[in-house]
């Protein structure tokens, strides 16, 4: 995607950036198993952990409070929190702090375009119909955010469709 929407067009940049997704994935399914949001590793630990390092490198990054918000409605009671009320996140720590910790030093060497389209994927990933804002309600973006996510979008219509219960933005499944 990185590639297809001028996001990056070094090699080097690509492969880093394909070797994180890869990482990020690692952490939530067992090479082989189909991507369900559902049945993540460590249920919500997982998903609630690598939620929350997101809303911290974005913050510390933009250095103002990030929000993630219903991108046809932003407002509060439409609102992602960060959480630590998730029963399995400890445990999910216990097995992979360093890994999240390595996720984290590796989303911030990437340039602020790269990093901010990333967290804005794997969020809305997450959160299907969330996205993340500034404090002051505007959406985080880069002049390529709406490449890269036409880029999903066809390469979803190509591969994703075509598999029963994925969701054709994401290619997730939704429900067992």
């Amino acid at each position: 995607m990185a590639s297809a929407s001028g996001l990056s067009t070094k090699e080097s940049e690509i492969e880093r950036i394909a070797k994180f997704c890869n990482k990020w994935d690692s952490l939530y399914w067992d090479q082989g198993e189909p991507p369900s949001i559902m049945d993540v590793k460590f249920a919500c630990g997982s998903r609630s952990t690598l939620c929350n390092m997101v809303f911290e490198v974005a913050n510390e990054l933009l250095g103002r409070p990030v929000r993630g918000l219903g991108w046809e409605n932003a407002e509060e009671d439409n609102e992602v929190k960060a959480s630590s009320e998730c029963c399995n996140q400890v445990a999910f720590l216990q097995a992979h702090a360093a890994d999240v910790e390595i996720l984290k030093r590796q989303l911030q060497s990437f340039r602020d375009e790269v990093q901010i389209d990333l967290m804005q994927w794997f969020f809305s990933r997450d959160h299907c119909g969330f996205v993340l804002f500034d404090s002051d309600l505007k959406k985080i973006e880069t002049k390529h955010s709406d490449k890269v996510g036409y880029a999903h979008d066809d390469y979803a219509e190509l591969m994703y469709t075509k598999k029963t219960n994925l969701c054709p933005c994401h290619g997730l499944i939704f429900d067992n």
